[in-house]
Formats: structure tokens, sequence, C-alpha cells
């Protein structure tokens, strides 16, 4: 019953808001997530360089409790859609009429199989709202498209803006890190799993058979490594309840708590890092810029192309860097990767030229230039 009563009151709010009028110089910023976000330094250095435009920026992920509640953000949320020029988001349209113009930035490098390729109806809305559709490069429009099924003319090949924060190493200063300063940083990004299986892997953190942080913590200590992990913020708490991570000194937890009071985007501290690791994860595409070692641990593959699959096959080729599945052989990698830095050098560098049309730190400003030329007043 409560889920009709939103549906019911969600299409009123669409019909009812159609009537108010587009404010020419009026631009919504809408994404899902608090960090790796591309509106957020988009939307920053808009309000610095063009003071005479009315930026709104929300928050489209945030779940909100009781009808009443719902109602009232719901109200604010479509009138400030329906009175916006232009609505920038990262998951895709909310709503929009021909008075908008809806430029979804997106939020990853396309690596996964969604919309199209699983056939997700909810790829419907992308298809009948979007103007354009930002892209890293023509290979990734390919992929892209293969999940949208939208017109190839609407893809802009600008690059990614939050990836400009990969380009100023120095430029913000992240407290928590301070007492990392000086040893060896490895960042652990593994994939949110929407469906975890009762697989054969004793420990959900690494996925990894027989597992042992004892043994792992004493080689990364002796070996000035601190091993720093970034979960999703869904799967923290399932985390947090099955390792403790106080036990170990060098295996560090990351939450995206510290980030928000810090207020830090990941993407600003991902160059403090030696090494990046991860499974499935696209960030690795967008690591590429900084042209550091990766590893990669796809120790559930099997299981993980059941619920999801992957675009990019076969693994090992579109990896640029040792695939490891075992402990012993994560720790040998690991100081290859630390004791040469040109380690898959080459492998790295066609990838990138593949992912990346542009590698010099001003996708926000191609953005920019792109958004301004879609206003007229």
């Amino acid at each position: 019953m409560k889920d009709l009563i939103y549906k019911i009151l969600d299409i009123f709010l669409k019909l009812l808001v159609i009537i108010i009028p587009v404010k020419k110089n009026k631009i919504l910023f809408l994404s899902k997530v608090s960090t790796g976000s591309n509106t957020t330094i988009v939307a920053a250095r808009i309000k610095e360089e063009r003071p005479e435009l009315t930026i709104v920026e929300m928050d489209r992920g945030y779940k909100f409790e009781g009808i009443r509640t719902w109602l009232k953000e719901k109200i604010r949320l479509y009138y400030h859609a329906l009175t916006s020029k232009i609505i920038v988001t990262t998951h895709g349209p909310l709503i929009k009429t021909h008075k908008n113009i809806n430029i979804n930035l997106w939020h990853a490098f396309p690596t996964k199989k969604t919309g199209l390729m699983l056939d997700d109806i909810s790829v419907r809305r992308i298809q009948n709202s979007t103007d354009y559709f930002l892209s890293y490069s023509t290979f990734s429009s390919v992929l892209l498209n293969s999940r949208n099924g939208i017109k190839g003319s609407k893809y802009i090949e600008l690059g990614s803006p939050r990836n400009d924060y990969l380009f100023e190493n120095n430029r913000h200063k992240f407290n928590y890190l301070d007492k990392y300063r000086g040893s060896k940083i490895v960042y652990y990004l593994p994939t949110y799993r929407e469906q975890e299986h009762e697989i054969k892997f004793p420990s959900k953190y690494l996925r990894f058979p027989l597992f042992n942080f004892e043994k792992f913590n004493n080689f990364l200590r002796d070996n000035g490594i601190n091993f720093i992990v970034k979960f999703h913020p869904k799967e923290e708490h399932k985390m947090l309840n099955s390792i403790d991570f106080a036990k170990y000194s060098n295996i560090i937890l990351l939450k995206e708590e510290y980030l928000d009071e810090g207020f830090t985007d990941f993407y600003e501290i991902l160059p403090h890092s030696d090494i990046l690791i991860t499974d499935y994860l696209s960030i690795y595409a967008d690591y590429l810029l900084l042209d550091k070692p990766m590893i990669f641990t796809p120790t559930d593959i099997e299981e993980y192309n059941q619920d999801r699959g992957l675009l990019l096959e076969p693994y090992e080729f579109w990896r640029p860097g040792p695939i490891c599945m075992r402990q012993e052989n994560l720790q040998e990698e690991l100081l290859k990767c630390l004791n040469d830095n040109n380690y898959y050098e080459k492998e790295r560098e066609i990838i990138k030229m593949i992912f990346h049309k542009y590698d010099d730190g001003k996708s926000t400003e191609r953005v920019i230039d792109f958004i301004s030329s879609k206003l007229s007043f």
C-alpha cells in the first residue's frame, strides 16, 4: 500500500510541476554518491567562474522516512529539476521536459554489464530522457552504448571531471593519512556485491582461500606497507562485523565518514598511494592516469559473472597488472610492484591509450565549456 501511495504521489508531482517555467540561468546538479562524483568538481568550479548562474546541488540518493518528509523533498526535487535549464546527473535522468537539457556525467568507466546487457528495463529512462552522455573516449562510447542503446551523437567525449583530482597531487591534505606518510601505501578497493554467495572463502574481506590475516599483517609491517581498504558504503557495516581491524597495525579501514568529516573526495587522496588492488571495480581505468602499478584479485570471478558479468574479456588482457588468486602470490607481487614502478608499464600504457582520449587534467574545463554552450539567455 505504501509503495502504491508513493507511486501515485510521484506521478501527480510530475504532472503538477510541468507547468512551471524554466529559469534560463539555472543548473541543477544531481548526484547519488558522496565521493567520486563528477558533479561536485564541476559545480564548484562553475560557482567560482560563473557567479551569474544559479547553481543547485542535491543528493538524489538520500532516503527519507515517512510520507510527509518524502513528499516535501519530492516537491523540492521536482521543482528544481523542472525549473532548471540544464539538469546534470551522475546516475541517469530523473525527469525532464522539452524545456530542459539533461547531461549525464555518469559515475564509472563501463567495464561491467548493465542496462540492455542485463535486460534491465530501467535503461528506458536513459533512452527517453538523455540529451548528452559523458564518455572517456570513442571506445568508452561503444561500451556505454552496448548498455544504453541511444544515438551515437549524444555521447560527448570530454573525459571524467573527477579524474582532474588525480593531476593535483598536492592540492588537498587529508589529516587521516598524515600518520601513514613516509610509508608505502596500498589501496584495496573491492567491488560491491549486491548478491553475496556463500562461497568457499572464509574471509569475505579479500576472498582468498585460507587467508591468514596475522601472517599478512606481519608481512606488511616487515616491509613498511600500510594496506588501506575502502569498501562500498553499503558494505562497510558487514565488514566491520566480520573483521576486527583494531587487531592489525598495518591493515587500515578507511570509512566513508572519515572522508565526509574531512570534506574530502576519495579521488583527491587516490594519488597518495603506491599501488591499487581491486577485483572488478572500474576505478582501475581512472588509476591508469597515475601510471602506477595495479594488482587484480578476481578470486570469485565465476560467481561474479553469474550475478553481474563483465564487458571486457578475457579478463587478463584488459587488466594491466599481475593477477593474484592466493595470498602467497599477492605478497610476492606486492614486493615486485613496490620495487619496480615499470612493472607492467607497457601494458598500462596500451590500455590507457584505448580507454582515455585525454590525459591532461582538463576534463572539468571541457565539461563546463560544453554546459555553457547549451545556455542561451
